[in-house]
């Protein structure tokens, strides 16, 4: 048995704790999806640590709560990168914002009302790179005094990298 902090994919209003733990008899990857119930509500969060019941036993033993198990593990692979995660932490904690939000912000929407159709993708999804893929990552600063150059520049690297099915984050100050 496992027990899971997760982030549930929803804005819960401050001083609420944003982060929430379920247990799970399955090992999932942190950066996995899963479903959990909060409240009369289904909805997916993102696993972003877990440690093992005999290490927390006494923990939970006497806390004043009882754990609740997850519903159901989407995608016990990782398939939110742990890089991503340290943004969505950092982001929240800079922007005093709660961290569902952050997360449901930067991730695609498809995620805050995933439909049966998605789910099912998910499930069959793992994370990985194939024979000779580049992996790294790659960052485009243009300079330029005239607001259309840049602006034509920055469209067609972002069309590019989408057309070859890559995420893109751009940031304006």
């Amino acid at each position: 048995m496992h027990i899971l902090s997760i982030i549930p994919l929803i804005k819960i209003s401050f001083p609420s704790p944003q982060i929430l733990d379920y247990f799970c008899s399955e090992e999932i990857e942190i950066g996995g999806i899963v479903q959990i119930p909060v409240g009369s509500r289904k909805l997916l969060g993102i696993v972003i640590a877990w440690v093992s019941l005999e290490q927390r036993k006494l923990e939970v033993k006497r806390s004043a709560f009882e754990l609740k198990p997850i519903e159901e593990a989407v995608c016990r692979k990782a398939v939110i990168s742990r890089r991503h995660l340290k943004l969505i932490l950092w982001a929240s904690q800079y922007y005093c914002s709660p961290l569902g939000l952050v997360a449901r912000t930067l991730l695609p929407q498809i995620f805050s009302r995933p439909t049966k159709k998605f789910l099912q993708e998910l499930r069959l999804y793992t994370i990985g790179c194939r024979q000779g893929e580049n992996t790294k990552s790659t960052t485009h600063i243009y300079w330029a005094t005239d607001g259309k150059s840049k602006t034509e520049f920055y469209e067609n690297a972002i069309r590019d990298s989408l057309d070859d099915k890559k995420a893109v984050l751009f940031l304006i100050p």
